[in-house]
């Protein structure tokens, strides 16, 4: 009888051990994202919960504007990924037009209800441009008297919006711009 009691107690003290110890446990791969050129701007990554316990995604955060985040079949944050399951993150770099020198590392941050929560997935990006020159012109109307605070819109390409500006009082404007054509 004695035997059975501190056997029944190991068992009771194993049960609450791996109670107590259970808990999620994110893995992303790869780590690491690579944008190499302007024409491939889209990657991924699988978050996997390597645990024995429900991983809740809470949110998302990037130091930069440049990426559009989204997760295969939409869930919306929170959202709950179950022991054992995966689901892919899919990363769009945007706006890459105005990537310079500066921009060539970031981290996109996954917050959960891992121990260890925060984790990173490391972003680079190989390419850039700052070959910036000065788009300068005056606007005027059809008896060419100058418009003073008009918005000029400067399409790249004639397709992607980069930037606009304000002429000033006599109708000026000046304005930094990667090299190429706009309309």
């Amino acid at each position: 009888v004695t035997m059975n009691k501190y056997i029944f107690t190991i068992l009771i003290l194993i049960t609450l051990a791996g109670n107590f110890f259970a808990q999620p446990n994110i893995r992303i791969e790869p780590r690491n994202i690579q944008f190499e050129d302007v024409f491939n701007r889209y990657d991924f990554a699988i978050i996997y919960n390597d645990g024995d316990q429900p991983l809740t995604i809470d949110s998302l955060s990037s130091t930069k504007p440049y990426y559009i985040l989204d997760f295969e079949d939409h869930p919306q944050l929170p959202f709950i990924i179950s022991p054992g399951d995966t689901i892919k993150l899919n990363v769009t770099l945007t706006n890459f037009y105005n990537i310079t020198v500066s921009d060539t590392a970031d981290t996109i941050w996954v917050f959960s209800n891992d121990p260890e929560s925060p984790r990173d997935l490391r972003i680079k990006i190989d390419f850039f441009d700052d070959d910036y020159g000065y788009c300068t012109g005056t606007i005027t109307n059809e008896i060419l008297t100058p418009l003073p605070d008009t918005k000029i819109y400067f399409l790249y390409y004639g397709i992607y919006l980069f930037d606009s500006t304000f002429t000033d009082m006599d109708g000026n404007y000046n304005l930094a711009l990667p090299e190429g054509n706009y309309t």
